[in-house]
């Protein structure tokens, strides 16, 4: 998938995609920037409940960390991890650094960053030369076409107050 860029502070960016039967899940991640190397996204979400295409989803989506820079702020000089660490989502206690700049002890949890929705535009059902089978490629039964936003809600300014 991909979306133009949102340029800066708040803002949303909308692209299309297209699903089937046989790939029902999307997996898409937003850089942040700037940051060492942290990024938003959603890990295979189904857009099938049931046999049946969902209308619209809205999900928020959590800072993560990749594992490969060593940074706290969204500054920070290159520093590579060595060896590489694992993805892990950012909360306003950890990392628990005092430079960081998710580091909120005193929030239950950060603001919204960013909230990735998606709305199915369309259904398309191919039919078999039958007219009773809905097939006319082996497991292929319904192509749906989604609108997928993502929309920023908070500025990255490393300098702002909460």
């Amino acid at each position: 998938i991909i979306s133009p860029p949102i340029g800066q502070g708040e803002g949303e960016t909308t692209t299309t995609i297209f699903v089937d039967t046989n790939h029902t899940k999307v997996s898409v991640m937003t850089k942040l920037v700037p940051s060492p190397d942290w990024f938003v996204g959603l890990d295979s979400l189904d857009l099938c409940s049931q046999g049946v295409f969902i209308e619209s989803v809205t999900t928020e989506a959590f800072p993560l960390d990749a594992g490969t820079d060593n940074g706290f702020t969204f500054t920070s000089p290159n520093w590579a991890t060595q060896p590489r660490g694992e993805v892990f989502t950012m909360t306003s206690t950890f990392p628990a650094h005092p430079a960081g700049s998710f580091n909120y002890p005193h929030l239950a949890r950060l603001p919204t960053l960013a909230v990735y929705s998606l709305t199915k535009l369309r259904e398309y059902k191919l039919h078999g030369q039958s007219g009773t089978s809905h097939h006319t490629e082996p497991g292929l039964t319904l192509q749906d076409n989604y609108q997928a936003t993502t929309e920023r809600t908070e500025e990255l300014n490393p300098n702002r107050k909460l």
